[in-house]
């Protein structure tokens, strides 16, 4: 697995996944979204435009209403596949983190969990 992360510099999230092996976005199949500002929402979308498996904290439910409108978007069919049923959501940490680990060791995802609306 080659993992982007992205997101606040100091928090506490990104330093637990400091022993990752990380690369640059251009070489990365997987990105780790963390709560943070314009760039965490640009590696969001950009990470869904280029197909890589995104893997998003949603802390305290911080990215809600993007993700609403990326359905809404999905429903009207402005976009033909759902974004939410590609990428793994959840608010809690450890759980991202568990997940992330089973990728990393080869143990496939089928369902991706989503813990939204």
């Amino acid at each position: 697995m080659n993992l982007y992360v992205s997101g606040e510099e100091e928090s506490l999230e990104k330093k637990m996944v400091s022993s990752y092996p990380q690369v640059d976005y251009d070489e990365a199949d997987t990105v780790l979204i963390l709560p943070g500002g314009l760039g965490s929402m640009n590696d969001l979308f950009q990470g869904i435009l280029d197909k890589k498996d995104i893997y998003l904290y949603n802390k305290n439910s911080v990215f809600d209403s993007i993700l609403r409108k990326l359905d809404y978007s999905y429903q009207e069919g402005r976009i033909t596949k759902s974004p939410l049923e590609e990428m793994t959501i959840s608010g809690d940490f450890m759980e991202l983190l568990g997940k992330l680990e089973e990728k990393e060791n080869g143990k496939t995802n089928d369902g991706k969990t989503s813990q939204l609306l």
